[in-house]
C-alpha cells in the first residue's frame, strides 16, 4: 500500500488551504478573547523565599542539643504558631493588608483568606519555602519577608524556651533527688549508729572476741574446779583437827553473827590472806583495816580487849594456816565465779550481736541498695543538667540549629494568576482546535467531488480523463 494512501497529507493540506478562513477566524477570536481575559482578570502576584536549616555549629559530640525533634515536626508547630489568629491579625494591622475587605468583611474571614494565601513547602530535610500571594507586588514581598523573619524568630524562641524548660525541669528533679539522697544518708547513718556493734564489718572482730571470751571462760572454769578441789581438801584437813575455835561454814570461815572477838580474829585472818594477794594500798585491805580498828574500839569499850586479843593469839597455828588458805581459796573462787558471770554476760552479748548480724546486714543491704540507686540516678541527672545547661548557653549564643534566608523575597514582575505563559498557550491551542474542528465539520458537510478517486468510489465506474484546475495568471499592475 502506498504511503500517500495511508497518510493523505496532500489532501489535508489542500483542505486546510481551502478552509483557511474557518481556521484563521476562530484562532484570531481565541487570541482576542484570551488577551481580553488576561487584562480583565485581577492580577495576583506571588513572592517566595527559601529558608535553609543550618545545623548546630558546635559538634554534637561535645554539646548535645536538648531540641531533638525532627525539623518536619518543629516546622509544623512553628507554622501553626505563625498562622495563629493573633499573629496574622498583627501582621494585617501592621502592613495594612486587605484594606477593602476590612471595611465590609469580618476579621475571621480575612484571616482565613490570608491563611489560604500563605503556603509552606518543605524542600527535603534541610530547607523549606514560604509563599505569599496578593494583588500588590510590593505588599507581597513585604509580607513574605515578614513571614520569613517570624519563622526565624519563632525557631530561636522555641529552641531557647525548650532548652530553658529542660534545664529547669532537670534542676527541679535534681533538687528532689538530692533531698531524698540526704534523707537516705541520714537513715543509713542512724541505722549504723543504732546497730554499730552488729554491723557486717564487725563480724570478724565479734567472732574473734567471742572466741577469746570463751577461751577465758574455759580457763576460769578450770581454775574454779582446781580451787574447789583444794577447798575440799583443806576442809577435810580442818575437820580432822581436834581443836576448833570458830565454826566454819561452806563458803565463809567466820560468820557475821559471831562475837566481836571472833569477828576481830576473822578480820585479822582475812587481812593476812589479802596481803598475800594485794598491796597495802588496795581498797579491800584499807576497808579491812578500818573494820579491825572499829572492832578494837568496840573491845576497848567493853573492857575485854586484852582477853579477846589473847584468845585470838592462842589460836592453833596449823588451824590458822589452814583457815587462812581456805579463806584465800574462797575469795579466789568467789572472784573467779564473778569473773565467769561477767564473761558469760559478755559472751551472751557477742552471741546476740552475731545473731543480729544477718538481719542487720539484710536491712543495711536494702538501705544501701536504695541509696546507691538514688546516688546513681542523682549523678545521671547532674550530668544531664550540665549538658542541658551547655545546650541552653549554646542556644542563647545562637550557635545551635538555625534558620537562615538563602533566597530573600524579590519584587514579582509577572503575575502569578493569571499566568500569561500558561494562559496564552492555552488560548492558542484552543483557537487552533476550534478552527480545525470547524473546518473539519464544514468539509464533512460539503458533498462536492474533489478528485477522480471520489467519483469512482461514488459512481462505481472508472474515470477515463479529468480536466485539471485552470488557475488564472495574475496580472502585473504595469501590464
Amino acid at each position: 500500500m502506498d504511503k500517500e494512501e495511508v497518510f493523505p497529507i496532500g489532501e489535508y493540506l489542500d483542505t486546510a488551504i481551502r478552509r483557511k478562513w474557518f481556521i484563521i477566524i476562530p484562532f484570531i477570536l481565541s487570541l482576542i478573547l484570551t488577551t481580553g481575559l488576561y487584562w480583565k482578570l485581577p492580577k495576583i502576584y506571588r513572592s517566595d523565599t527559601l529558608i535553609l536549616v543550618l545545623p548546630q555549629k558546635v559538634p554534637q559530640d561535645y554539646v548535645k542539643p536538648t531540641v531533638t525533634t525532627p525539623i518536619q515536626y518543629r516546622l509544623k508547630t512553628i507554622t501553626e504558631e505563625i498562622l495563629s489568629r493573633t499573629r496574622l491579625e498583627t501582621i494585617i494591622n501592621e502592613l495594612n493588608l486587605y484594606p477593602e475587605l476590612r471595611k465590609t468583611t469580618p476579621i475571621e474571614q480575612i484571616i482565613a483568606k490570608m491563611r489560604k494565601d500563605i503556603e509552606i513547602k518543605e524542600k527535603g530535610e534541610s530547607s523549606f519555602r514560604i509563599y505569599y500571594q496578593g494583588k500588590d507586588p510590593e505588599t507581597v514581598r513585604r509580607v513574605t519577608s515578614k513571614l520569613a523573619s517570624l519563622f526565624i524568630e519563632e525557631n530561636l524562641k522555641t529552641r531557647q524556651q525548650q532548652a530553658q524548660i529542660t534545664t529547669d525541669f532537670l534542676s527541679h528533679e535534681l533538687a528532689l533527688v538530692e533531698k531524698k539522697l540526704k534523707q537516705q544518708e541520714k537513715a543509713i547513718t542512724a541505722f549504723k549508729s543504732k546497730h554499730i556493734e552488729s554491723l557486717p564489718e564487725q563480724r570478724e572482730s565479734n567472732l574473734a572476741m567471742l572466741r577469746q571470751l570463751c577461751e577465758r571462760r574455759q580457763t576460769i572454769m578450770e581454775r574454779i574446779n582446781i580451787a574447789e578441789n583444794q577447798k575440799t581438801f583443806l576442809q577435810h584437813q580442818l575437820a580432822s583437827l581436834d581443836r576448833f575455835i570458830y565454826p566454819d561454814t561452806e563458803n565463809q570461815i567466820i560468820t557475821p553473827n559471831s562475837s566481836v572477838q571472833s569477828q576481830l580474829a576473822a578480820a585479822q585472818n582475812q587481812l593476812l590472806a589479802l596481803k598475800n594477794i594485794y598491796t597495802d594500798n588496795h581498797i579491800e585491805i584499807r576497808k579491812l583495816k578500818e573494820k579491825i580498828n572499829q572492832l578494837k574500839k568496840q573491845l576497848k569499850s567493853n573492857n575485854k580487849e586484852n582477853q579477846e586479843i589473847q584468845q585470838v593469839q592462842m589460836l592453833n597455828p596449823r588451824v590458822l594456816e589452814l583457815k587462812t588458805q581456805l579463806m584465800t581459796i574462797n575469795m579466789e573462787v568467789k572472784r573467779l565465779k564473778e569473773e565467769e558471770v561477767k564473761l558469760k554476760k559478755q559472751i551472751s552479748i557477742y552471741e546476740k550481736r552475731l545473731e543480729q548480724t544477718p538481719h542487720v546486714e539484710l536491712q543495711l543491704a536494702d538501705l544501701t541498695r536504695d541509696y546507691n540507686n538514688t546516688k546513681r540516678f542523682y549523678e545521671e541527672l547532674l550530668q544531664k543538667k550540665m549538658h542541658a545547661k551547655q545546650a541552653e548557653n549554646l542556644e542563647r549564643r545562637q550557635q545551635g540549629e538555625q534558620f537562615r534566608i538563602l533566597d530573600p523575597p524579590v519584587l514579582p514582575k509577572i503575575p502569578y494568576k493569571p499566568n500569561p505563559y500558561r494562559l496564552f498557550p492555552i488560548g492558542i491551542f484552543l483557537g487552533l482546535g476550534c478552527g480545525f474542528g470547524l473546518a473539519f465539520v464544514v468539509e464533512m458537510l460539503d458533498n462536492s467531488f474533489r478528485n477522480p478517486k471520489e467519483v469512482e468510489e461514488y459512481l462505481g465506474i472508472p474515470v477515463l480523463a479529468s480536466i485539471p484546475v485552470i488557475k488564472k495568471k495574475a496580472k502585473l499592475f504595469w501590464s
